[in-house]
């Protein structure tokens, strides 16, 4: 996903989807790529994206 600032000129950063994974804990994929969205739309109080975003989950066991 593309670097997102917020009106503060702050990235979301690693720091924050640290968290939000960690948050997840055992959460099957599709909620947890839910809980991203949800959290970077929040970071940038859901102002349009300025490039594209794609998110690859992989789950390893």
């Amino acid at each position: 996903m593309a670097p997102r600032e917020n009106g503060h000129v702050e990235l979301f950063g690693t720091g924050r989807l640290d968290r939000v994974l960690l948050d997840a804990g055992p959460a099957p994929v599709g909620p947890v790529l839910d809980r991203i969205r949800a959290a970077v739309a929040d970071f940038s109080s859901n102002s349009p994206p300025a490039d594209d975003q794609t998110l690859i989950a992989l789950r390893c066991k």
